[in-house]
C-alpha cells in the first residue's frame, strides 16, 4: 500500500479561494443591507463595524489550523498555525456536502473547535478519502453520554 493511501490520513490545509469568497460575498451583502436600512448615524456605524470585525475574524479563523490527522481510533491531530500540535476527537455534530466537509472537534481541554475545509483546501484525493471516512464512521466512536450537550 502506497503511503498515499495509508491509514492514517494526513492533509495540509491551504487557504481556501471559495471560503474567502464565501465571506467576502456574505459581508458584503450585510454591508448593502446596511445601506438600505435606515438607521441612525451611530447605529449604521456601530453596524458597519461589528460586519467589518465579523470578517476579520472569519479570515482568521480561516487559517487557524495549517494540518491535521486523522488515526484509526477517532483521534486527531491538529497543527495550529503557530505549529503547537493540538488533541482533538471528532464530534456527531461533523458533517459534509459536495464541496465542503464541517469538522467539529473536541479538544484534550473540552473545547469545541470548527474546521472548515473545502475541496480547493486539499488534494482531490485526500478531500474524497475524507469523505469516505465520514461516511463509514461508526456511530460507537461517540459517547452518547459526552455528546449529550449539543
Amino acid at each position: 500500500m502506497s503511503k498515499e493511501f495509508a491509514s492514517p490520513l494526513v492533509a495540509k490545509l491551504k487557504p481556501s479561494k471559495q471560503l474567502l469568497q464565501f465571506h467576502l460575498l456574505t459581508h458584503l451583502l450585510a454591508l448593502t443591507a446596511i445601506d438600505y436600512v435606515q438607521l441612525d448615524l451611530f447605529f449604521a456605524v456601530a453596524c458597519l463595524s461589528l460586519i467589518a470585525l465579523s470578517f476579520i475574524f472569519s479570515i482568521r479563523q480561516m487559517r487557524r489550523y495549517r494540518q491535521f490527522t486523522w488515526l484509526d481510533n477517532n483521534k486527531w491531530h491538529l497543527l495550529n498555525s503557530s505549529n503547537e500540535q493540538q488533541d482533538a476527537q471528532l464530534t456527531p455534530m461533523s458533517f459534509f456536502i459536495n464541496h465542503l466537509v464541517v469538522l467539529v472537534l473536541r479538544l484534550d481541554d473540552g473545547k469545541k473547535v470548527s474546521v472548515l475545509i473545502t475541496k480547493d483546501a486539499v488534494n482531490q484525493e485526500v478531500f474524497r478519502r475524507l469523505k469516505v471516512k465520514l461516511t463509514m464512521i461508526k456511530p460507537s466512536y461517540f459517547s452518547t453520554a459526552e455528546d449529550s450537550e449539543f
